[in-house]
Protein backbone atom coordinates (compact mmCIF):
# COMPACT_ATOMS: atom_id res chain seq x y z
CA UNK A 1 0.00 0.00 0.00
CA UNK A 2 1.71 3.25 -0.95
CA UNK A 3 2.40 5.61 1.93
CA UNK A 4 2.25 9.19 2.17
CA UNK A 5 4.20 11.37 5.04
CA UNK A 6 2.59 14.26 6.57
CA UNK A 7 4.29 17.18 8.26
CA UNK A 8 7.09 16.94 6.13
CA UNK A 9 9.62 20.21 6.85
CA UNK A 10 12.82 19.90 5.10
CA UNK A 11 13.88 18.68 1.94
CA UNK A 12 16.20 16.35 3.67
CA UNK A 13 13.32 13.92 4.56
CA UNK A 14 11.69 14.30 0.58
CA UNK A 15 15.21 13.14 -0.49
CA UNK A 16 15.08 10.58 2.32
CA UNK A 17 12.08 8.59 1.61
CA UNK A 18 12.17 8.86 -2.03
CA UNK A 19 14.82 5.76 -1.66
CA UNK A 20 11.88 3.49 -0.11
CA UNK A 21 9.29 4.44 -2.76
CA UNK A 22 7.58 7.50 -1.20
CA UNK A 23 6.28 10.35 -3.66
CA UNK A 24 3.12 11.51 -1.77
CA UNK A 25 4.54 14.63 0.61
CA UNK A 26 2.23 16.29 2.50
CA UNK A 27 3.01 19.93 4.29
CA UNK A 28 1.31 21.07 6.74
CA UNK A 29 -0.22 25.09 6.90
CA UNK A 30 -2.41 25.13 10.10
CA UNK A 31 -0.58 27.95 12.11
CA UNK A 32 -1.54 25.59 15.41
CA UNK A 33 0.10 22.40 14.20
CA UNK A 34 3.83 21.95 15.62
CA UNK A 35 4.45 20.76 11.55
CA UNK A 36 3.56 24.21 10.45
CA UNK A 37 5.25 25.15 7.51
CA UNK A 38 6.36 28.78 6.29
CA UNK A 39 5.03 29.94 2.83
CA UNK A 40 8.66 30.22 1.51
CA UNK A 41 10.22 27.40 3.26
CA UNK A 42 8.07 25.38 1.27
CA UNK A 43 8.83 27.18 -2.24
CA UNK A 44 12.59 26.12 -1.45
CA UNK A 45 11.75 22.73 -0.74
CA UNK A 46 9.25 22.03 -3.40
CA UNK A 47 12.00 23.99 -5.93
CA UNK A 48 14.54 21.34 -4.84
CA UNK A 49 12.81 17.85 -4.76
CA UNK A 50 10.40 18.18 -7.53
CA UNK A 51 11.36 15.20 -10.22
CA UNK A 52 7.88 15.23 -12.26
CA UNK A 53 6.49 12.62 -9.98
CA UNK A 54 6.61 13.96 -6.52
CA UNK A 55 3.25 14.57 -5.37
CA UNK A 56 2.70 17.37 -2.73
CA UNK A 57 -0.22 18.26 -0.47
CA UNK A 58 -1.32 21.59 0.96
CA UNK A 59 -3.01 20.75 4.36
CA UNK A 60 -5.43 24.10 5.49
CA UNK A 61 -8.04 24.43 7.89
CA UNK A 62 -9.74 26.97 8.50
CA UNK A 63 -7.72 29.54 6.36
CA UNK A 64 -8.47 32.86 4.21
CA UNK A 65 -9.01 32.08 0.98
CA UNK A 66 -6.40 34.61 -0.31
CA UNK A 67 -3.63 33.51 2.18
CA UNK A 68 -4.47 29.62 0.99
CA UNK A 69 -4.30 30.79 -3.69
CA UNK A 70 -1.13 32.67 -2.89
CA UNK A 71 0.41 29.95 -0.89
CA UNK A 72 0.28 27.34 -3.75
CA UNK A 73 0.31 29.99 -6.47
CA UNK A 74 3.92 31.07 -5.19
CA UNK A 75 5.20 27.96 -5.63
CA UNK A 76 3.43 26.90 -8.70
CA UNK A 77 5.45 30.32 -10.45
CA UNK A 78 8.24 28.12 -9.54
CA UNK A 79 7.95 25.64 -12.63
CA UNK A 80 4.49 25.94 -13.91
CA UNK A 81 4.92 22.14 -14.59
CA UNK A 82 4.25 21.56 -10.89
CA UNK A 83 0.61 22.82 -11.20
CA UNK A 84 -0.20 19.02 -11.94
CA UNK A 85 0.97 18.02 -8.91
CA UNK A 86 0.03 19.72 -6.14
CA UNK A 87 -3.12 18.70 -3.94
CA UNK A 88 -4.90 20.70 -1.25
CA UNK A 89 -6.20 19.14 1.56
CA UNK A 90 -8.86 20.23 3.52
CA UNK A 91 -9.74 19.61 7.80
CA UNK A 92 -12.73 22.03 7.78
CA UNK A 93 -16.23 22.13 7.14
CA UNK A 94 -17.18 24.25 4.50
CA UNK A 95 -19.39 24.13 1.30
CA UNK A 96 -18.05 22.68 -1.68
CA UNK A 97 -18.46 25.59 -3.65
CA UNK A 98 -15.49 27.02 -1.09
CA UNK A 99 -13.29 24.21 -2.04
CA UNK A 100 -14.05 24.07 -5.88
CA UNK A 101 -13.24 27.98 -5.98
CA UNK A 102 -9.15 27.19 -5.99
CA UNK A 103 -9.78 24.92 -9.17
CA UNK A 104 -7.14 22.18 -8.10
CA UNK A 105 -8.02 18.27 -6.78
CA UNK A 106 -8.53 18.54 -3.42
CA UNK A 107 -8.57 16.13 -0.35
CA UNK A 108 -11.39 16.07 2.49
CA UNK A 109 -10.75 14.89 6.18
CA UNK A 110 -14.33 13.03 7.00
CA UNK A 111 -16.02 14.96 9.82
CA UNK A 112 -19.21 12.26 10.78
CA UNK A 113 -20.96 15.79 11.73
CA UNK A 114 -21.25 16.88 7.77
CA UNK A 115 -23.37 14.91 5.02
CA UNK A 116 -20.97 13.22 2.72
CA UNK A 117 -23.65 14.27 -0.24
CA UNK A 118 -22.34 18.19 0.03
CA UNK A 119 -18.69 17.34 -0.12
CA UNK A 120 -19.18 14.82 -3.09
CA UNK A 121 -20.61 16.92 -5.48
CA UNK A 122 -17.69 19.00 -5.35
CA UNK A 123 -15.71 18.98 -9.14
CA UNK A 124 -12.31 18.84 -7.73
CA UNK A 125 -12.85 16.59 -5.13
CA UNK A 126 -10.08 13.61 -4.71
CA UNK A 127 -10.47 11.70 -2.48
CA UNK A 128 -11.57 11.39 1.38
CA UNK A 129 -9.28 11.17 4.32
CA UNK A 130 -10.55 8.77 7.05
CA UNK A 131 -8.62 8.90 10.61
CA UNK A 132 -7.84 5.23 12.08
CA UNK A 133 -9.14 6.16 15.54
CA UNK A 134 -12.52 6.92 14.13
CA UNK A 135 -12.95 3.57 12.23
CA UNK A 136 -11.60 1.69 15.41
CA UNK A 137 -14.24 3.06 17.56
CA UNK A 138 -16.87 2.32 15.30
CA UNK A 139 -15.49 -1.14 15.16
CA UNK A 140 -16.04 -1.04 19.19
CA UNK A 141 -19.49 -0.15 18.58
CA UNK A 142 -20.22 -2.35 16.09
CA UNK A 143 -21.19 -0.04 13.28
CA UNK A 144 -18.55 0.19 11.22
CA UNK A 145 -20.31 -2.23 8.48
CA UNK A 146 -23.24 0.21 8.83
CA UNK A 147 -20.92 3.22 8.32
CA UNK A 148 -19.23 1.59 5.51
CA UNK A 149 -22.13 1.13 3.81
CA UNK A 150 -23.49 4.33 3.99
CA UNK A 151 -20.14 5.53 3.41
CA UNK A 152 -19.75 4.04 0.23
CA UNK A 153 -23.25 4.92 -0.98
CA UNK A 154 -22.80 8.39 -0.83
CA UNK A 155 -19.01 8.34 -2.20
CA UNK A 156 -19.64 6.32 -5.03
CA UNK A 157 -23.00 7.95 -6.05
CA UNK A 158 -22.04 8.67 -9.43
CA UNK A 159 -20.01 7.02 -12.02
CA UNK A 160 -17.12 10.04 -12.18
CA UNK A 161 -16.88 9.74 -8.05
CA UNK A 162 -15.83 6.04 -8.78
CA UNK A 163 -12.21 7.38 -8.99
CA UNK A 164 -11.86 9.11 -5.88
CA UNK A 165 -9.20 7.50 -3.49
CA UNK A 166 -9.39 6.96 0.07
CA UNK A 167 -6.89 7.98 2.58
CA UNK A 168 -6.43 6.11 6.07
CA UNK A 169 -5.01 8.47 7.89
CA UNK A 170 -2.48 6.29 11.26
CA UNK A 171 -0.39 6.93 13.64
CA UNK A 172 3.01 5.13 14.38
CA UNK A 173 3.21 1.96 16.25
CA UNK A 174 -0.81 1.36 16.24
CA UNK A 175 -1.92 -1.82 15.74
CA UNK A 176 -4.39 -2.17 12.71
CA UNK A 177 -7.50 -4.56 13.37
CA UNK A 178 -8.02 -6.87 10.81
CA UNK A 179 -11.48 -5.69 10.71
CA UNK A 180 -11.20 -2.26 9.91
CA UNK A 181 -8.76 -2.62 7.11
CA UNK A 182 -10.71 -5.22 5.41
CA UNK A 183 -14.08 -3.17 5.85
CA UNK A 184 -12.71 -0.25 3.45
CA UNK A 185 -10.61 -0.51 0.48
CA UNK A 186 -7.89 2.18 1.09
CA UNK A 187 -5.69 3.65 -1.53
CA UNK A 188 -3.12 4.93 1.06
CA UNK A 189 -1.69 5.15 4.18
CA UNK A 190 -0.86 8.54 5.56
CA UNK A 191 1.84 8.86 8.81
CA UNK A 192 2.56 11.74 10.56
CA UNK A 193 6.09 13.38 10.97
CA UNK A 194 6.38 13.08 14.90
CA UNK A 195 8.36 12.86 17.76
CA UNK A 196 7.70 8.94 16.91
CA UNK A 197 10.13 8.90 13.88
CA UNK A 198 12.37 12.08 15.34
CA UNK A 199 15.71 12.37 17.40
CA UNK A 200 14.86 16.01 18.80
CA UNK A 201 12.25 18.56 17.78
CA UNK A 202 12.13 19.02 13.78
CA UNK A 203 15.22 16.96 13.23
CA UNK A 204 14.15 13.19 11.53
CA UNK A 205 15.84 10.09 12.28
CA UNK A 206 15.86 9.53 8.51
CA UNK A 207 16.69 5.61 9.67
CA UNK A 208 14.24 4.60 11.69
CA UNK A 209 11.72 6.28 9.32
CA UNK A 210 12.85 4.59 6.39
CA UNK A 211 12.65 1.27 8.32
CA UNK A 212 8.66 1.70 9.94
CA UNK A 213 7.74 2.99 5.72
CA UNK A 214 9.37 0.17 4.64
CA UNK A 215 6.52 -1.85 7.17
CA UNK A 216 3.60 0.22 6.77
CA UNK A 217 4.15 -0.39 3.21
CA UNK A 218 3.84 -4.03 2.80
CA UNK A 219 0.41 -3.51 4.27
CA UNK A 220 -2.26 -5.59 2.83
CA UNK A 221 -5.55 -6.50 3.47
CA UNK A 222 -5.78 -9.63 5.90
CA UNK A 223 -6.64 -12.90 3.90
Amino acid sequence: MRVKLDGIYDKRTIKSIKEVGVVDYGFDFRPRSFNFLQGHLCQEIVQQTYDGLSRYYFHFCNEQHYIIEKIFTDVINVDNNLKDNILLEFSDIRESQFYDQFRIPFFWHYDPSVSLKEIVRSKYLKGIVLQYNFLEESLRDKTLNRFASNFYTQMFAQPKQLELELILQLEWGVSIKRDVINTLDFDKVALPVNSEVEICYRNVNQVRLKSEINSISGLQKFK
